[in-house]
Formats: C-alpha cells, structure tokens, sequence
C-alpha cells in the first residue's frame, strides 16, 4: 500500500495525542526490514510502535495488537525475525532505547520523513537523546537512529558506504544527512505570490506539476486537490485561467488546514469480496467524480 505524506501526518497526530510519555520496554524483528517497538503507555496500556523500509511496503504506524499480519509475508509464515541486517538493528534499538520515553514524533516538510524521538538515562546518570529517523521512500527507504545531540548515525537498517551511495554515507558515527530533495518544496509553506508566479511558468500538466515540485504527493492526494479545485489533472497549468489557479491555490489552504487541525478522515474501502483494499485520512467525497475526461 501506497503511503504518502497526507497518511503520514496523520499516523503522527494520532501518535503526539496518544502516546508521547510512553516508555519503550523492548524492540523485536517481525518481518524482513520492519521492526516493532513495544511501548506502555501513562495510563498503563501498551501498544507497538511498527517501523517499515520494505521496498514496497514501507510504512510507520501503530497497533495495540502484536504485529501478525504483513502483505509482504506469505499466510501462516512465521513472523519472528526479520533477516540477519533486521534482527541486528532491532537488537541495537533494545540495547539503546529500552526504557526510553517517547518525546515526539515529526514529520519534516511534508516529506515522507517520519522523526519519532527519544530521551534515556545512560548507566552513569547521563541524558541522552535520540531520534529514530524513517525514510518512507520505496526502494529507497530506511530506518536510521540518530544521536540528537551530536547528529551522528549510531546504526541504520541498511547500512550504505559511498561505494553504493555517493550523495551520503548512511554508516555508524557518519553525521546524518537527509535524503536529497529532488528540488522540491513544502507545499503546506508555499505562499500565495509565489505559487501563482509558478502557475504562470510551468510548462507541464498540473498532475505532473504538483508531483514533481511539491513533497508528498501521490496520485490520491493529486486527485484529492484538483477534485477539490474542479481542475482537470491533465490540463496545463501555464494555459489556466486566473479563477482555476486561485482554486488550485484554495485547495492548497485547504491542505494546510486540514493538517496543522488534524482535520483527518479515516475512510476504509473494502472489496466485494469485503476485503480490505485501501485506507485513506480523507472521506470518499474527496474523489468523487475525480475524472474528468480529457477532450479526444
């Protein structure tokens, strides 16, 4: 399943208003490149914290339940254990985050990057902090836990020295470096001026456009935004008309709102077969009628 950065501002709303003070009372493997925090909670509940950098299935979220089911694992495997790269990181994460207290989780500029973070208490007495940094980007993705005090990688789930990647060494003790931007901006600080001046240079269609410019975009949430504006996906932006870019722009403010409110609607879509095949933080009136048909 697809997640994009509007699923992952909600998974961190709900994890900031349920869980921050929470202490971590162990770390285990559950799956190849997914590992599962246990947390108990203020109020004495407990429930996992689960963290993803499968290729296809990367994802950061929450289950009060221990995590059992995973498309990428065939029905009925055994879930212990996640590979030898998995199980080594998730034994670092026990030794360096049991019995830490969850702080806070982050999203960094509306980008697929989840921050959750950390305080411990070293054997000598000794604050320490630590941020836990997932990268949901597909092939891409990785889980890296950061010291927050010095900025150096103390592990990561997969581990990469220049000779695989050349823009950052992902490798203990290397200072962090996030992922490349791709030139693209937050859409949720865009102002008013500037993207109306963007509207009158942009050669490409407005699906690709806010694709490419803009972090966190996924074809649900492009259909969201023009459905929202009554804008064809496929028409150019440079070609509209002054009342289509201010709609665009309004359904812009509409995507800030809804984010800085937590203005979320979970909505589930279930096959005829009754299977669950999709969730989205925004209600099914939010795609309704989204294709309008490109003139043949």
């Amino acid at each position: 399943m697809l997640v994009d950065s509007l699923m992952l501002s909600a998974v961190i709303q709900e994890l900031n208003s349920s869980s921050v003070g929470s202490v971590v009372q162990a770390v285990q493997a559950v799956a190849p490149m997914e590992v599962a925090l246990l947390i108990q909670r203020r109020d004495k509940s407990k429930a996992w914290f689960i963290a993803s950098a499968h290729t296809r299935y990367a994802h950061v979220g929450w289950t009060e339940q221990f995590p059992n089911s995973h498309p990428h694992k065939e029905r009925g495997s055994a879930m212990r254990g996640g590979g030898a790269d998995t199980d080594r990181f998730a034994e670092g994460l026990e030794r360096w985050l049991k019995r830490a207290r969850f702080v806070s989780a982050e999203q960094v500029e509306f980008d697929r990057l989840v921050v959750l973070r950390f305080v411990n208490i070293t054997p000598l007495g000794e604050r320490k902090r630590y941020a836990l940094w997932c990268e949901i980007m597909g092939k891409h993705s990785n889980l890296v836990l950061v010291d927050d005090d010095t900025g150096a990688i103390v592990d990561a789930l997969k581990r990469l020295p220049s000779s695989v990647n050349r823009y950052r060494e992902v490798l203990p003790k290397k200072p962090y470096v996030r992922p490349p931007t791709g030139g693209r901006s937050n859409p949720l600080k865009m102002e008013r001026d500037e993207f109306l001046e963007l509207c009158q240079t942009t050669d490409a269609s407005v699906d690709r456009w806010l694709g490419r410019a803009f972090f966190g975009m996924s074809d649900w949430l492009i259909t969201a935004l023009t459905v929202r504006a009554g804008v064809p996906a496929w028409k150019r932006v440079n070609e509209l008309k002054a009342s289509e870019q201010e709609a665009i722009w309004e359904a812009f403010v509409w995507l800030r709102e809804t984010v800085q409110q937590g203005n979320f609607a979970p909505t589930i879509w279930r096959g005829v077969d009754g299977e669950i095949f999709w969730l989205y933080p925004l209600p099914s009136s939010s795609f309704a009628s989204s294709f309008i048909p490109h003139p043949s």
